[in-house]
């Protein structure tokens, strides 16, 4: 029996969980064939609280004080590898809460457990209403409390009225970062509404071979340089 199972052993016998030994085939099936280290779970549901738009808003803005808040908006993420990768990328990173809409998103299961080592059982999550509009609503109410609402393309994507490289751009208010699928990105119609857009900028000398990255590589790029940016200060000009 490996160290890791034995702490994982004495921890579960310290909170009063039963433990029972199996065989691996039965771990394999429990796990539903996905890869389980020698140990699973028997867990209630995990259900995210549903929240309205203008109660999360409101919320965020009794919550920001001294630091500015960082919110996350998954749009279209369905894939559950990716949202648990997400997740521990935002919990590591130090985001202050993920929002899921209510329709055409994936929920909380044992695989987005696994793949978030963890973080979706400790990261602030809230769902939104299952109506069309829900997400535009939670966008209003963000702006009209006095925060930001960045949205991600690339150049190819947006006219780049709105368009800004990411190396340019300074986390100054509060801030709601929507990041969409890797298929269709984040709708037009959401773009709109985005006070910005932010890209990821292409080193140079760049190979043609691969145009994109996986939407939870780019998350967490795009959330370390953010919390970064609030301690830099934009190059003055002469």
């Amino acid at each position: 029996m490996t160290k890791s199972i034995l702490q994982i052993q004495t921890l579960a016998k310290t909170q009063g969980v039963p433990v029972s030994y199996v065989s691996k085939s039965t771990l394999t099936h429990l796990s539903c064939n996905r890869p389980h280290q020698g140990v699973c779970l028997d867990a209630g549901e995990l259900v995210l609280p549903e929240c309205e738009p203008e109660d999360l808003a409101q919320r965020c803005l009794k919550l920001s004080n001294d630091s500015k808040q960082l919110w996350l908006l998954l749009h279209n993420v369905q894939d559950p590898m990716n949202f648990g990768a997400i997740l521990r990328s935002s919990y590591y990173l130090g985001v202050n809460q993920v929002v899921v809409p209510g329709s055409n998103s994936y929920m909380a299961s044992p695989v987005v457990s696994k793949a978030s080592s963890g973080a979706l059982e400790v990261m602030n999550l809230s769902c939104l209403p299952t109506d069309d509009d829900s997400i535009l609503r939670l966008i209003k109410a963000w702006q009209s409390k006095g925060g930001e609402v960045v949205g991600t393309a690339s150049i190819e994507t947006t006219n780049g009225s709105k368009l800004q490289n990411l190396r340019d751009y300074r986390l100054t208010r509060d801030t709601l970062l929507i990041v969409g699928n890797e298929g269709r990105g984040v709708d037009s119609g959401v773009l709109k509404q985005c006070d910005t857009l932010l890209t990821i900028p292409l080193p140079a000398g760049h190979r043609n071979e691969v145009q994109s990255l996986n939407v939870s590589v780019a998350t967490g790029i795009l959330i370390h340089w953010l919390q970064a940016s609030r301690e830099m200060t934009l190059p003055t000009c002469h």
